[in-house]
């Protein structure tokens, strides 16, 4: 991301109707600040009336930011000898002086500039590097305030390390903006779908699953799992008593008998 000096950087205008551009022709300015304005800032103070008007950023970015020196580098001013003696016109000594070249302001007017989806990038590599709260969810770091938050915290970092966000921040880990893929349903094997068959039929019929009972058992399962539901040996007892409902009668009597049997035995 580039960066222009200071004294470089294009200004945002206010239009007769009172809207505001940055200069460039982008509606992006204008949807920025209406998400800030949505997000709880204050934007009341970036019209003037008559007055001078104040720095549009200010309204939106931390001003205190926007003097910080960012980038710098150091320059030796040597005397100028052609002077006459004892003139104040330049050093009398060779010194060291320090020029600035990015300000936060900077930072901030070339964040506005840019399109949403550089901005979008500039988004993910602040969230990579934590420059989000952590309890931040990933898919929503183009919320306006959120993103400006992270910015300047990320400027005011990199400051120190003489390098803007755009040249410091890490690339960003693509993992992290993922969506994980919603948990499926349950998905059995068929010898688990066959035991749970045959663990019915022996309860009902006092027999193991028939092949064409066992096919069907596997059907039914695949569409408890299609359905998203769990299932288990006691939800084949409906279907058996359907299809195989005379033999479940007669094993029924037959159970019957049998204890009845035992009772009359037993006396």
């Amino acid at each position: 991301m580039a960066y222009e000096a200071a004294d470089g950087v294009a200004g945002v205008e206010v239009g007769e109707d009172g809207s505001m551009s940055n200069g460039t022709g982008s509606e992006d300015w204008d949807a920025l600040l209406a998400g800030l304005a949505a997000g709880g800032y204050d934007l009341s103070g970036m019209f003037g009336g008559e007055e001078e008007l104040p720095d549009p950023l200010a309204a939106v970015f931390y001003e205190a930011l926007f003097n910080l020196p960012v980038v710098t580098h150091t320059e030796t001013m040597k005397p100028d000898y052609t002077q006459p003696h004892g003139s104040t016109e330049g050093p009398a000594y060779a010194e060291d002086i320090t020029v600035i070249d990015v300000t936060g302001r900077d930072v901030f007017q070339s964040y506005i500039d840019s399109p949403a989806a550089v901005r979008h990038a500039l988004h993910e590599r602040l969230y990579t590097a934590g420059f989000y709260p952590r309890t931040h969810p990933p898919d929503q770091i183009d919320h306006p305030q959120s993103a400006v938050g992270a910015l300047e915290k990320a400027t005011s970092w990199y400051a120190q390390e003489n390098k803007t966000p755009g040249q410091a921040l890490p690339d960003a880990d693509k993992s992290l903006f993922v969506e994980e893929p919603a948990p499926g349903p349950r998905r059995a094997t068929e010898g688990q779908i066959v035991g749970m068959a045959d663990q019915m039929a022996r309860s009902l019929l006092g027999r193991r699953a028939t092949e064409p009972e066992r096919r069907a058992a596997v059907a039914i399962g695949r569409r408890f799992e299609d359905q998203g539901q769990s299932y288990g040996a006691r939800d084949f007892e409906a279907p058996y008593r359907f299809v195989a409902g005379d033999e479940v009668k007669a094993r029924d009597m037959e159970k019957t008998l049998s204890v009845f049997e035992r009772i009359v035995k037993g006396r």
